[in-house]
């Protein structure tokens, strides 16, 4: 009885999207035939019969099984764990003698000293030009440690994310979806590369700045407790230790910003494929209800692990982005001031502009694939519809019932369980910044 009742309320509700769909349809003058055009078409019988037609063409193609699959989605995390490793983050669930001591050097060195210099010379400041210069790397590096200790903290469950994947990974047969793999990996690389290139750049950029000024400066005004200017090679000694520091220290700045987006991208790319799957349900005649139906079951396990890995994420990078987001509204506030206030030379303005790119870089990947992954989830619930439920069995469509009713929920990161991870969220940033920015040229 609670079937038939829950059948008919299913039933009223597709009427009502059928009929929004067709005006839909005739207000964009669509006259192909495709599956959203199969479902406007008001006798049932059409709807079965060409919808067959048309979703059987698709599920023959998506059954070329690919034999040897020599790509895991994972691999688009090997430029990521090379860097990661770079600071003593290491793919092990255990680490042995020497990958412990080589994260408590980069603790105390690359962190705890680096730092210490420059939270120094905060106290030896002359002027609001060397506060603004200084204190930008002093919030950047404070929140990068901070980012780098809540990152080691929840190691064992990053590395333990590689099993999710590789489940999912497993549920791939088809040649469409391995290309969508081979594709994924060559763009997370890329984008890794990439991300790197502009990191490093404003360490070069510092260098660069550094290197013509005849002995005068280091990379970033520091503490220093002896005089580095002479000898020469005091001055290059100095100049090369706090290179090394900083550009390890960009790197792992590096690795805390681009583990979310790349996650984000691997988990989107894994939940378009379930979709991709879930829309073919039903419509091969060669396989029996009952091969349907558990079809339908192994797609919701699949979502039900890109879930968890997503739960993963509110707990690591929900607040690694929260310390993020109010470092960056404050350094491109005081950034923006030291170019209104004051004349720079090329170089100078060439640190800052890369400086102000990189903040940005910090958040803006996050925040737009977490905000796709919102949007695949909202969508979700219309892939299940597209299955070919009218034809199968009540047992069938009880559970396409439950599961639209599961996924109707929206999915959104949430940074620290408080502000949403979206683009909406870093045009407000942007905006506060601006707002800041304002405030501090009236009060100058």
């Amino acid at each position: 009885m609670n079937v038939s009742i829950h059948i008919k309320s299913f039933n009223s509700q597709m009427i009502l999207l059928h009929t929004w769909k067709l005006k839909e349809t005739l207000e964009l003058f669509i006259f192909k035939w495709s599956p959203n055009r199969i479902s406007q078409v008001t006798n049932q019988q059409s709807i079965t019969e060409v919808g067959r037609n048309q979703k059987l063409s698709n599920s023959v193609d998506m059954e070329r099984i690919i034999p040897g699959k020599d790509s895991e989605s994972v691999d688009s995390l090997d430029y990521l764990w090379l860097f990661w490793k770079i600071h003593g983050f290491y793919p092990s669930l255990k680490y042995n003698l020497l990958q412990k001591v080589h994260v408590i050097f980069i603790i105390v060195v690359v962190n705890f000293v680096i730092i210490s210099t420059f939270v120094i010379q905060l106290f030896f400041v002359e002027n609001l030009k060397q506060l603004l210069y200084n204190l930008p790397m002093n919030i950047s590096l404070i929140t990068d440690a901070l980012k780098f200790f809540t990152i080691l903290k929840m190691h064992k469950k990053l590395v333990g994310i590689k099993d999710y994947f590789r489940k999912l990974d497993s549920r791939i047969s088809t040649a469409k979806h391995v290309n969508d793999i081979r594709k994924l990996i060559v763009f997370c690389k890329r984008l890794t590369l990439t991300v790197c290139f502009l990191y490093v750049s404003i360490v070069v950029s510092a260098a660069l700045n550094a290197g013509v000024s005849n002995r005068q400066l280091l990379l970033f005004d520091v503490w220093v407790p002896y005089n580095f200017h002479d000898p020469a090679w005091v001055y290059w000694a100095t100049f090369t230790f706090q290179f090394s520091c900083i550009v390890i220290s960009a790197i792992q700045n590096l690795t805390n910003d681009l583990n979310g987006p790349l996650y984000f991208i691997m988990l989107n790319t894994h939940l378009k494929i379930i979709m991709e799957r879930l829309e073919n349900v039903g419509w091969d005649l060669k396989k029996s209800q009952e091969d349907n139906y558990n079809e339908l079951v192994e797609c919701i396990k699949d979502r039900r692990i890109v879930m968890n890995v997503f739960d993963i994420f509110q707990n690591t990078t929900g607040y690694v982005i929260f310390m993020q987001f109010a470092s960056t509204a404050l350094v491109l506030t005081m950034e923006a001031l030291i170019t209104i206030i004051y004349d720079l030379n090329f170089t100078e303005l060439l640190l800052v502009v890369f400086y102000m790119l990189d903040v940005n870089v910090q958040i803006l990947p996050c925040c737009y694939y977490s905000n796709k992954f919102m949007v695949l989830t909202d969508q979700f619930v219309t892939s299940i519809y597209s299955t070919n439920f009218p034809d199968q069995s009540p047992k069938f469509k009880k559970t396409a019932i439950i599961f639209m009713q599961m996924t109707q929920k929206r999915s959104i990161l949430m940074a620290a369980k408080i502000v949403p991870v979206s683009l909406a969220t870093f045009a407000s940033i942007i905006k506060l910044s601006y707002s800041m920015l304002t405030l501090a040229k009236q009060l100058h």
